[in-house]
């Protein structure tokens, strides 16, 4: 029913809880296997693509969106990608990082630009799920490591002050949060008529 509606993106939540319960027994594992974390970040990030790969070839084979977008199985590599740069954070020149790091902010902007401009054309209530399925998840953590390895090889640059800027540093502690709150909020206002 509609109450239930306002507390389906809590979903997300399975997720953040089987990763923090799976990770760190992960974590050993491969440390005790393959001793080098270079080694374990490989595997990270091939298992990532694994899943982006997984994840194409159900949607081309007719799975449904709710399939694809709360499924652990397909939602993996996020957590993968970011799993594999703590596992092992290459050290790049610092104009090539400055460079990554501000062409992945211009691709966050376009993301983010591109999921409006969709979810304008179509109803209340798919636009999230078909901009997510539409634009492919592997662009989201490619922007999110590109932005990650160009502060991380230049942390007195001029993006690393911008992302420790506090007020958005605190945004930041707290996004998780906001994210929860905010969706019944919103959906009780179009259900109220606003847009």
């Amino acid at each position: 029913g509609r109450t239930q509606a306002h507390l389906a993106h809590t979903w997300s939540l399975s997720i953040e809880e089987q990763f923090y319960l799976i990770w760190p027994v992960t974590v050993l594992a491969l440390y005790w296997a393959l001793g080098r974390t270079r080694k374990a970040a490989v595997l990270c990030l091939a298992a990532a693509l694994g899943i982006a790969c997984l994840r194409t070839w159900m949607q081309r084979h007719g799975a449904s969106w709710e399939r694809i977008y709360a499924g652990t199985d397909t939602r993996g590599d996020d957590l993968l990608a970011g799993a594999a740069l703590a596992f092992w954070t290459p050290r790049i020149p610092r104009w090539i990082a400055i460079g990554l790091g501000w062409a992945a902010v211009v691709a966050m902007i376009h993301h983010v630009v591109y999921g409006y401009m969709l979810s304008f054309h179509l109803e209340y209530g798919v636009p999230t799920m078909l901009v997510t399925i539409q634009h492919p998840y592997i662009y989201r953590w490619i922007i999110m490591l590109g932005v990650l390895l160009g502060v991380l090889n230049d942390p007195s640059g001029l993006l690393a002050r911008l992302l420790a800027f506090k007020p958005l540093a605190w945004i930041g502690v707290i996004s998780y949060g906001l994210y929860l709150f905010h969706f019944p909020i919103v959906f009780q206002m179009v259900g109220m008529g606003y847009s």
